[in-house]
């Protein structure tokens, strides 16, 4: 739950303090691994008349994993579904019971990469922010140096990280999938046209060239083609296989529930990130479809009734699956939502049309 550095004298932790005024030497005891972030939520604790010793425990959890800190007094639940959002006095009060000097914690992105939230004189906590250009935020990242001397400040070092290509080209192929989705039924003709015997496979090259010729797109597909397809050991492309990729994103869109679903939940990104790491129970940082499926079951249990329940597990599986290695990572998970946004049909070619744009930057486009 948190690292005490110093003699005890800085806590370190990912979210912030309890509502519970409680000694560290405490939180030893906390069955930790009971913890369920479905279910030990603010409205859980609100709907138990009387919360048991273990309620209280997963309250605790729950506060010290998801709080944020706040100018104003006191305490309140927090929006985001889980913890609080602390003031200054409640700080005080924990530094004070447990004799700490600093807590660090991070849970929000900040611009420079550390930030005191009660200002720089008050002390007391810091939020600091390692990971910069966190989601192309273009924040900065900090590092933070601890004097050995208590009645010293920390000191931080800041740096910027930029993109690399391969993490670009990544997040603009968006547009080129949702192309590929619109035509996938001329596509299919044009390969079976091509495929005289009947065997389901056409060569790379045929491949590269019938991508071009029917979406009329002056890419290097074969620069593009591991990023899209997979090749067999003999060169060729198993196209049926390439284009059920995208079919279960079209049975979505004409099912229509499970993609306004998508669409709600997309507007939740944080709760998103709460649940991705809630679903994986090994921690082992990706989803696999048991992990999933029983999440599903838990989530179609509590979504409000205007909100139609999933109802197609593995197609929606194989959408957040982009890799087809049967897992799902973070942000697999966070891209599929963004990119199965309701948008028209003229509003994704003109996102395809600025994609192509930036592959034209990247070298990819033929000349």
């Amino acid at each position: 739950l948190g690292t005490v550095l110093q003699d005890r004298r800085v806590l370190i932790l990912h979210g912030g303090v309890p509502r519970q005024n409680v000694k560290l030497h405490d939180l030893l005891d906390i069955p930790r691994f009971e913890f369920d972030g479905l279910r030990h939520t603010n409205k859980y604790m609100k709907a138990t008349p009387r919360l048991t010793r273990r309620d209280k425990n997963m309250q605790i959890i729950s506060d010290i994993v998801w709080s944020d800190p706040r100018v104003q007094p006191g305490f309140d639940e927090s929006p985001r579904g889980a913890g609080i959002d602390f003031g200054p006095d409640i700080t005080r009060r924990f530094m004070q019971t447990n004799r700490l000097a600093l807590i660090v914690r991070s849970h929000e992105c900040a611009p420079l990469g550390y930030a005191y939230p009660y200002g720089e004189k008050a002390g007391m906590l810091v939020t600091l922010f390692s990971a910069s250009n966190y989601t192309k935020a273009s924040n900065m990242g900090a590092i933070m140096h601890i004097p050995s001397d208590v009645n010293l400040p920390p000191s931080f070092a800041q740096y910027r990280a930029s993109a690399s290509d391969h993490d670009f080209v990544g997040s603009n192929l968006d547009g080129l999938y949702s192309v590929i989705l619109d035509s996938r039924e001329l596509l299919l003709s044009a390969f079976e046209a091509a495929d005289v015997d009947g065997r389901g496979l056409v060569s790379a090259q045929v491949w590269q060239q019938l991508m071009e010729s029917t979406l009329h797109m002056a890419v290097d597909w074969a620069a593009l083609q591991p990023l899209v397809t997979s090749v067999e050991k003999d060169g060729s492309v198993a196209y049926v296989a390439f284009l059920d990729r995208y079919q279960a994103s079209a049975s979505m869109a004409a099912a229509g529930g499970d993609k306004a679903a998508m669409n709600n939940l997309y507007r939740h990104r944080e709760r998103l990130e709460m649940l991705f790491h809630t679903i994986d129970k090994d921690g082992n940082g990706v989803i696999t479809m048991d992990e999933f499926q029983a999440a599903l079951d838990v989530l179609n249990q509590h979504l409000p009734r205007d909100m139609l329940p999933f109802e197609h597990p593995s197609q929606l599986m194989s959408v957040l699956d982009f890799t087809k290695d049967n897992a799902i990572n973070i942000n697999e998970f966070l891209e599929s939502f963004r990119l199965h946004a309701n948008l028209t049909t003229a509003a994704k070619w003109r996102r395809a049309k600025n994609k192509l744009k930036a592959m034209h930057h990247l070298g990819m486009l033929k000349t």
